[in-house]
């Protein structure tokens, strides 16, 4: 399950993630094929076998599923119409996910989505930094102004990081 969650929910290449599990580290930064597999064969299917209302559609994800809404939010932000982002693993790839925040912002003036973005105050992560840089993101998504974006972010007091997601 590392190998594939690894390989499927992180952006780019890392050589330093992972030191202790080099399979999984090998296969790591494949999100944008997981991306077109939900985009193009998982999401039609949904919608034409299941009762689905496909103007909303709901991504939610915790940890390295949290890395993975965040990637999508700002590749291809209208694969869903919500996002749920619980815990993300922002510290990953030296921090990959602020680069292609701004590669984002040089191109877009809006960014339709709703966002709810949460993670634990007892979280420690890497460099003790899950908190932080989860605050760090929403203060550069703040700054950004998107008039379709409607953002909301919360640490919650006394949990960590697999006690938050379902709080």
């Amino acid at each position: 399950i590392t190998k594939s969650r690894t390989r499927d929910f992180t952006p780019a290449f890392s050589s330093t993630e992972k030191p202790d599990n080099k399979e999984a580290q090998s296969e790591s930064g494949q999100a944008n094929l997981f991306v077109q597999f939900i985009a193009q064969e998982l999401l039609p299917y949904l919608i034409s076998h299941y009762s689905v209302d496909p103007t909303k559609k709901i991504y939610a994800g915790h940890s390295y599923g949290g890395l993975l809404g965040t990637y999508i939010l700002f590749t291809q932000p209208n694969l869903f119409d919500y996002y749920l982002i619980g815990s993300p693993s922002l510290w990953y790839g030296v921090k990959v996910m602020f680069s292609l925040e701004a590669d984002y912002a040089k191109t877009h003036k809006d960014l339709k989505a709703k966002v709810f973005m949460a993670t634990g105050a007892e979280e420690k992560g890497p460099d003790n930094g899950m908190v932080k840089n989860m605050l760090a993101l929403d203060k550069h998504l703040q700054a950004r102004r998107y008039p379709q974006l409607q953002l909301t972010t919360r640490v919650i007091p006394d949990e960590g990081h697999l006690s938050v997601y379902p709080t």
